[in-house]
């Protein structure tokens, strides 16, 4: 009898010992599959809270994630994993993203681009960052993208360059000086033609030295300026060929959202 218990014990320390090491074995695949899980979820949060859209495509441009804006602003219901742009857009899109995705593949080095993006049937405009993700043999495994909407940015710019032109246009000499450094930062043709002196070859020059007869002038001026907002009067000035004018000149100041000068428009 004896034998016997000696025996079972003998055996039961292997049995013991292997039930724990499978049950570290099985704590640890837990850990780190909750570890995993933990991760993929901070994924997802961080993705899904970006000021815009995020997608990551395989070596053959099909895509494999796509975060909630790109869903919800961009697919809106469309069928798109393991699905290619060809598949999902119409061919002047898809073909544009297409091509930026090749040459992300080609390079393996990022590329930025803006491209127009379809939302629902309204087209808006957007900054896109792609990248590569490679794989040990340094090969691309992913593509991915990020891409912010830009679309107010780039109207406010086009309007601003309508303006300047309109105002390059004006018949009437425009200029545009920093307040506190005096130097030239818009000239319009209209100042062109009065003075001689083309736009390359003034911006960023002081005006006093550049068209006031006397420089000391712009001093007088800025203090009336920092007074009431406006100067209206006349000023001798000359031209690039050294000729003298009178010029009835009227300024006016512009300032910072914190009342602070910020330039002078002539």
């Amino acid at each position: 009898m004896d034998y016997l218990l000696k025996d079972r014990l003998a055996r039961l320390g292997p049995a013991v010992a292997q039930a724990l090491e499978q049950s570290k074995l099985r704590q640890g695949r837990e850990r780190a599959e909750e570890a995993s899980r933990a991760s993929e979820q901070r994924f997802a949060l961080f993705m899904d809270n970006l000021p815009g859209i995020a997608w990551i495509k395989d070596n053959q441009r099909r895509y494999v994630y796509a975060n909630k804006t790109l869903r919800h602003l961009v697919l809106r219901g469309r069928h798109w994993f393991g699905k290619s742009d060809d598949e999902i857009w119409p061919e002047q899109f898809a073909a544009r993203y297409r091509a930026t995705d090749q040459q992300v593949i080609k390079t393996k080095v990022p590329q930025e681009t803006i491209e127009t993006v379809l939302h629902g049937e309204e087209k808006r405009i957007a900054l896109i960052s792609k990248f590569p993700i490679l794989n040990d043999q340094g090969e691309v495994n992913f593509i991915c993208g990020i891409g912010i909407d830009i679309t107010e940015r780039k109207q406010a710019e086009e309007r601003m360059g309508e303006q300047a032109e309109i105002i390059n246009r004006a018949q009437d000499a425009i200029i545009v000086r920093d307040f506190e450094t005096n130097r030239i930062t818009f000239w319009n043709t209209g100042a062109q033609r009065l003075y001689g002196w083309t736009a390359d070859e003034a911006v960023g020059r002081f005006i006093g030295e550049l068209i006031f007869a006397d420089p000391s002038e712009v001093e007088s001026v800025s203090a009336a300026l920092v007074s009431s907002g406006e100067f209206h009067g006349e000023i001798r000035q000359v031209t690039k060929d050294k000729k003298e004018l009178i010029v009835s000149s009227r300024a006016t100041l512009v300032r910072r959202d914190d009342g602070s000068p910020r330039s002078v428009l002539i």
